[in-house]
């Protein structure tokens, strides 16, 4: 039952926003000012705070938020004159956009010791989606296409049991472990994320109606994780219980795996720009955004076959990557789509998905590179 454990480095190519489900609002949860240059969102520790101005200014403090009548920087200079937003924060994050009066910045997932973190789990489900559009490819799709609409619901969990297992005991996931990614505190940044959305009346495509400040763990930053796939306990419990699925052979070896994920994303990435590439006829305001995407699919491409792979994980990532877009070969599409897309009603003129969530410089969230240490 020794199956080896692998060591995994991993470094994000973009961005990456796993969210903690915090919304922060700016003056009572962070604050904004500037270092060196530099600006910064300073995230607000109410317990210095208070240190700073005593427990019995709270209310005062808190009518300054409300009423906008002053910011809370100046407001505890009132009681330490000089004090820098650093003295009261539990940590600073690099910001590369402005901050507007009442915005909420979407707080990344840290750990209890403050550290940014890519759960397991996140990476897990990016390889199960992988795992799961591969083996759709090679499927008889009418019989999935039954099992995907459901009443007036969708889902990919009849599918998924098929593949799978039909429950927890008998998943066949329950044989790939992968541990958590910790990054080194100080690496996060805030950006504001915008789209590129198809609209009716406008030839343009950046949309900045919905923008959203968000952290992220900044590019080129590096760690490591666990990968242990339990090939021998699977043979085991085959043996002894009934119920279990066969092994998909992207699950044989972790350079099997890492063929198949490479790969995975390379289609997404070149389906992506063709897509693009045919809106811009049409449409302006995407050849940035193309461009970003050809970076990558180039860092793609450049993989050591089974020794490296790049996936996409997290917040931003958009329907055809955190789903692999396999719907999209059933025959029944089309009803998916009316019960995935809100008010479809208003959009049947429209592609499925319409719209690519990114920065303010067309750059773009979740790519992270995998790669195998022997």
């Amino acid at each position: 039952m020794n199956d080896k454990v692998h060591q995994i480095n991993i470094e994000t190519l973009t961005p990456v926003h796993i969210g903690n489900g915090v919304f922060l609002l700016k003056e009572s949860d962070f604050v904004s000012g500037k270092e060196d240059e530099k600006d910064y969102n300073y995230i607000v520790d109410v317990r210095k705070v208070l240190d700073l101005i005593g427990l019995e200014h709270l209310n005062d403090w808190m009518a300054v938020i409300e009423r906008h009548t002053q910011d809370t920087t100046n407001f505890i200079r009132q009681y330490k004159k000089d004090v820098q937003q650093i003295e009261f924060a539990k940590r600073k994050i690099l910001s590369l956009s402005s901050v507007n009066p009442d915005e909420t910045l979407k707080e990344c997932l840290h750990d209890g010791r403050g550290l940014p973190y890519i759960p397991g789990s996140s990476i897990k489900g990016a390889i199960r989606t992988a795992i799961v559009a591969n083996m759709v490819a090679k499927s008889n799709l009418s019989n999935l296409a039954k099992k995907v609409v459901y009443g007036k619901e969708i889902s990919a969990d009849w599918v998924e049991k098929d593949f799978f297992g039909k429950n927890v005991r008998d998943d066949l996931f329950r044989f790939l472990q992968i541990g958590d990614a910790y990054f080194p505190q100080g690496c996060e940044i805030s950006m504001r994320m915008e789209n590129l959305n198809i609209k009716e009346k406008s030839i343009k495509l950046r949309d900045k109606s919905k923008s959203q400040l968000v952290e992220a763990i900044d590019s080129n930053k590096r760690s490591c994780f666990q990968l242990k796939l339990s090939n021998q306990l699977y043979q085991w419990a085959k043996q002894h219980y009934n119920g279990f699925k066969a092994l998909p052979a992207s699950m044989d070896s972790c350079q099997d795996l890492f063929k198949m994920l490479n790969s995975h994303t390379k289609k997404l990435v070149e389906n992506e720009i063709g897509y693009w590439e045919k809106k811009s006829k049409t449409y302006g305001d995407a050849e940035d955004y193309i461009n970003t995407m050809t970076d990558l699919w180039e860092k793609i491409k450049a993989c050591r076959e089974g020794e490296e792979c790049i996936l996409r994980i997290g917040h931003g990532s958009g329907w055809t990557f955190i789903t692999g877009a396999w719907a999209k070969k059933l025959d029944n599409f089309a009803d998916i789509v009316d019960k995935a897309r809100p008010n479809n009603e208003n959009y049947k003129g429209y592609d499925f998905p319409k719209s690519r969530r990114l920065d303010e410089k067309s750059g773009v969230l979740g790519f992270v590179k995998l790669s195998y240490i022997n």
